[in-house]
């Protein structure tokens, strides 16, 4: 523990009352930090701790109360105004832009300028490999994408966060729930020499282990009311008793738990055992190159087997190759010694099997839907009437029956899923498994996230499972949890197993084993001389190197080696394909597409999507025709009316969205139609032809090259510059990556949406003026199917459809290759239909690359 801590309180909460919805989350609390101490805060799953900790984050205002920091009132009604005054945190799920650099994670919302005001990125990374130096970090994770990261090195390196601020009082709200023991350690470390720097910590978790750990004192909330505040003295957990040393008496594990539940729990810590020789799941020599290799292992009826080890171990992925969702490449599974062959998750249950996943809210729950949904959605064929017709009684009666044996506790079955604590979440997920009355149960981290209560709950139905004969396959990144239920315990390491302990093996055993590997695989090394590495050796080398790899495998690369293979290849056939005639023809065909591309690659990055495009184009070229037509000719002046006009359709667009809450793709369909009903009624049936003032702006040639084309070049230096080194410009990439975590950062995402729709409706009115010069006409169907050629060029260049993640250099390659297609399909006089399969094609293989790039850094 810490030398005695300040004694005046850098920190008072007074009488914090907030209520959502009618449930009054927080009574009259009072909480008071002092430095240099840790004070862990405890409770059951909605106790109110998240609720008290988001308004001392600024996150959430309070309905009454107030706060004092360094004996000054102080209000907080944003991140930024805690972080100003030197209050971090530290959430539970770490809070990251994935496609950004660990540095800029960090700097997010308060970049470092240069004297232009551009983002000074070599003092932010100086400064962010000298603080993760101090963390016991490795510097060069620095410039590092943050998703390319496991989570617990997010974790630990976005500590570097608040601590870039240097705070007076530092926040980790369960900062292990996602950590293995040995990276937990890592954690306390860290903890406790910030706390002997005097800074004042408040500490929330689970774990009561940590607390005696830890803590200088415990503060217990339970429904939304503080207990008290109580010491913790450095001695072991089973001395504590109540006692008094000057500072006031302390607390047992037992009490605690008493004052967080209103009754004292009782676990059951032993099982029965297998209940026969025989055993009902047998798993041999199960491989997947690069995750895990030659596993093999026995689960009897009624026995728990542990799996224990630390991140990166394989243990996961091989509890959804057992339950059919990630398929094994190599290896056999058997039921009752009887070889089956389990492709997908239907299968599995149909066998006996139920895997209850890790990831509670991203695989296990349903959080728009009820209790009652959430519970017999796997059974609901079984419940139905000739496996049709929905029976709501029986549904009913099944999941009463789970919220009575399991204690779930929820107003009614009627109620959201998400409304419920996260404890009795787990529960939900879990009858749903039960439901399906399992031979064999796939337990992957039951307990991860929720309180001391329901993690006592949830360890006697694990027990009273397996008395009932059910056979269990438990994975915890708690080592005492699958020490305390697991009849034997099976380390992995590195994707191998690494030993087989039965119960009451010591702790450090096992987890030497889970860390440091064993000798059940042997790993050979071999040398090769310099002389004998072959070309094809040196040449897989090079391509391997760090700085040319991501090179090769980016999308920008891939789209431009298939813009000059396949225009190579096509020439072969049709030579006049590459004429210089031909080349220029799509250079200026493409720039209309190109130009609104680049805005909407900033909307696709936000998360957003523009659907409107093309009635917008169609609206800016009419009024240019009319404003020619009334005697304006007058290149500039087109050209600012056309900008206005895109820019007003952009910002209504952005309002909407920003303000009115409403999906992107919902108002700009809306608007699509509108602005499309707007443009016929004012052209009517006639096509209109101004003269051609803007002529000279669409064809003209400056160096021999469209000036279009010289247009789009501009501009796509301008916007790639302005996104990566100016504020702003970065800001679009985190409302993409991460909007909770930009909202906490303090960014403007109403303003930087309506940044995004403003600058794709310039675009579209720059955009306007050179297609009114091109077609020389505005037509009733102009800019008709614009939309779907931008996005498909967009989403093929390298966008992610997702949001965060795109370029306009990647855009205008994309744009490129869809009129590369569309003029090689026109040189061979093919129909549009071909063109459309081309397209299609195109968009989809760009869409799967994202998804299986995606996949690939999920098990990173």
């Amino acid at each position: 523990m810490s030398t005695e801590a300040t004694t005046a309180p850098i920190l008072m909460m007074t009488d914090i009352t907030k209520t959502f919805g009618g449930v009054q989350a927080l009574k009259k609390v009072n909480f008071d930090l002092k430095a240099g101490e840790v004070q862990a805060l405890i409770g059951q799953n909605g106790a109110g701790k998240s609720t008290l900790i988001k308004i001392l984050a600024g996150a959430v205002a309070p309905d009454a109360g107030s706060i004092r920091f360094a004996n000054k009132e102080v209000s907080l009604s944003s991140p930024s105004d805690a972080l100003h005054l030197g209050i971090g945190t530290v959430y539970q799920d770490p809070l990251v832009y994935p496609e950004l650099t660990v540095t800029e994670n960090i700097f997010m919302g308060r970049e470092l300028r240069d004297r232009y005001g551009n983002i000074d990125m070599q003092v932010q990374v100086k400064e962010v490999q000298r603080l993760l130096q101090d963390l016991d970090v490795s510097p060069q994770l620095a410039t590092q994408p943050i998703g390319h990261l496991s989570v617990a090195l997010r974790q630990l390196a976005l500590i570097a966060k608040p601590l870039s601020w240097k705070p007076e009082v530092m926040v980790f709200d369960e900062p292990t729930a996602i950590l293995t023991q040995h990276e937990a350690e890592i954690l306390f470390s860290i903890i406790r020499r910030l706390r002997d720097r005097g800074i004042g910590i408040i500490y929330i978790s689970h774990r009561l282990e940590e607390i005696y750990s830890l803590a200088d004192r415990v503060t217990i909330l339970k429904d939304g009311e503080c207990k008290g505040t109580w010491p913790i003295y450095q001695i072991e957990k089973e001395d504590i008793a109540q006692h008094d040393n000057g500072r006031g008496p302390s607390l047992t594990a037992d009490q605690m738990i008493e004052l967080m539940a209103g009754q004292l729990l009782q676990e059951s810590v032993t099982t029965p055992g297998a209940r026969s020789p025989e055993p009902l799941l047998t798993v041999r020599n199960l491989s997947r190159k690069g995750v895990y290799h030659d596993i093999s292992f026995e689960v009897h009826p009624g026995e728990i087997v542990g799996f224990f080890g630390l991140v990166g171990a394989g243990r996961s992925e091989v509890a959804r190759a057992i339950f059919g969702e990630e398929v094994a490449e190599e290896g056999e599974i058997f039921l009752n010694e009887e070889k089956v062959s389990i492709r997908t998750p239907r299968e599995a249950l149909n066998r006996g099997i139920a895997y209850l996943p890790e990831d509670r809210k991203g695989q296990g729950l349903f959080s728009t839907l009820s209790v009652n949904y959430n519970t017999v959605i796997t059974v609901m064929q079984r419940l139905a009437t000739l496996k049709t017709i929905v029976q709501p009684k029986r549904e009913e009666t099944l999941t009463q029956q789970y919220i009575h044996d399991l204690a779930i506790k929820t107003p009614n079955s009627r109620v959201n899923v998400a409304n419920l604590s996260g404890g009795n979440q787990q529960k939900v997920v879990l009858a749903r498994w039960l439901a399906t009355q399992p031979r064999v149960l796939v337990l992957d981290e039951p307990t991860a996230g929720v309180d001391v209560a329901a993690k006592q709950e949830i360890h006697n139905l694990i027990i009273e499972l397996a008395r009932q004969g059910t056979a269990i396959m438990l994975i915890s990144s708690e080592l005492q949890e699958v020490l305390k239920l697991s009849d034997r315990t099976i380390t992995m390491h590195e994707g191998h197993v690494t030993g087989e302990f039965p119960r009451n093996t010591p702790a450090h055993t096992v987890l030497a084993a889970a860390m440091e590997g064993g000798t059940s695989t042997t790993r050979m090394q071999t040398t090769t001389s310099a002389a004998s590495i072959s070309w094809r050796d040196r040449l897989s080398t090079m391509l391997a190197h760090p700085q040319i790899r991501p090179l090769l495998t980016s999308r920008e690369f891939i789209v431009l080696a298939l813009l000059i293979v396949g225009s190579i290849v096509f020439n072969f056939t049709h030579p006049t394909f590459l004429s210089w005639n031909n080349i220029l023809s799509i250079l200026s065909n493409v720039a209309v597409v190109a130009i609104i591309a680049i805005g909407m690659t900033a909307v696709i990055v936000t998360g957003g999507i523009d659907v409107s495009v093309g009635s917008v184009l169609a609206l800016c070229m009419l009024i240019a025709a009319k404003v020619i037509a009334a005697g304006m000719e007058n290149l500039l002046v087109v050209l600012l009316v056309t900008l206005l006009v895109g820019l007003l359709m952009g910002l209504i667009n952005g309002s909407l969205v920003a303000f009115g809450r409403i999906h992107p793709i919902i108002v700009t369909l809306g608007t699509l139609n509108i602005i499309r009903a707007l443009h016929i009624q004012i052209l009517g049936p006639q096509w209109l032809t101004p003269p051609s003032v803007v002529r000279p702006l669409s064809l003209g040639t400056f160096l021999g090259i469209p000036f279009p084309f010289w247009l789009v070049v501009a501009l796509i230096i301008l916007v790639s510059l302005f996104l990566r080194h100016r504020p702003l410009g970065r800001y679009v990439y985190a409302l993409g990556g991460n909007t909770e975590a930009a909202r906490l950062a303090g960014i403007n995402i109403r303003g930087t949406i309506i940044f995004v729709y403003a600058l794709i409706g310039l675009l579209i009115g720059l955009a306007a003026v050179i297609q009114l010069g091109l077609s020389g006409t505005v037509q009733p169907n102009a800019g008709t199917g614009l939309e779907l050629q931008v996005i498909a060029a967009t989403v093929i260049g390298g966008t992610n459809i997702l949001g965060g993640r795109g370029t306009v250099i990647g855009s205008l390659l994309g744009a490129l290759l869809v009129e590369v297609v569309h003029n090689a399909l026109i040189t061979i006089g093919t129909i549009a239909l071909l063109e459309g399969l081309v397209i299609g094609t195109l968009i989809i293989l760009a869409v799967s690359l994202d998804f299986l790039r995606h996949r690939k850094e999920a098990f990173v």
